[in-house]
């Protein structure tokens, strides 16, 4: 009985993750509004049935696919931490390669970045969370060089804004594979807000 539901786990985790390897395909080429989910049960391999039986529609399968591709680039970021390096090379090293993380995936980056903007409250509150995640990171991580002080949270959500706005506009620039030419920029934003937090508490 228990190889049985183990089993039936298996393959429904299998059909959810092949509907979201459909619509991460046909988000990239085509954009989210180009797309039904017809067209996704047809990349996918699967009936509509299983497709609802995952998803309550469109939308939530193209959210929890920007979740799950956050959710891997945080994981990026995570492990590029190295506390054996200087300040500023810890920046360089890390964000480095997170820019990079999402200039390998850069055909998705437009809809991650840009056609969320489109999915209503669920998608802002979504954007929202991840941006959230990333400056809870940067706290967790990033001290004020000059008194190992935390990076004050508003300044961090500010960071992190700043640089996913460098990323957008990149991306409309059809710029999305060279990421990596930010990444000076991207320190010496993290590095003002850290230098500007410390003035502000003197």
């Amino acid at each position: 009985m228990t190889s049985t539901i183990d089993s039936r786990a298996l393959v429904s985790e299998d059909h959810k993750a092949r509907l979201l390897q459909a619509m991460a395909l046909l988000v990239a080429c085509r954009g989210y509004a180009d797309i039904s989910v017809a067209d996704v049960v047809r990349e996918a391999g699967v009936s509509k049935r299983t497709f609802y039986e995952h998803f309550t529609n469109k939308e939530q399968c193209c959210l929890c696919l920007f979740q799950a591709a956050a959710d891997s680039a945080l994981r990026t970021l995570r492990k590029s931490v190295n506390p054996e390096l200087v300040w500023r090379d810890q920046l360089d090293f890390a964000l480095g390669n997170y820019l990079g993380h999402l200039a390998d995936g850069h055909e998705l980056l437009r809809a991650l970045f840009i056609d969320i903007h489109y999915m209503g409250i669920e998608g802002l509150m979504l954007r929202r969370s991840i941006i959230d995640s990333l400056a809870s990171f940067m706290q967790e991580t990033v001290t004020v060089p000059s008194s190992g002080g935390l990076f004050e949270r508003n300044r961090a959500v500010a960071a992190v804004g700043a640089i996913h706005e460098l990323v957008m506009q990149q991306i409309e620039l059809g710029r999305g594979a060279q990421l990596r030419e930010i990444v000076p920029l991207c320190c010496d934003i993290v590095a003002a807000m850290a230098g500007e937090a410390t003035s502000a508490r003197a």
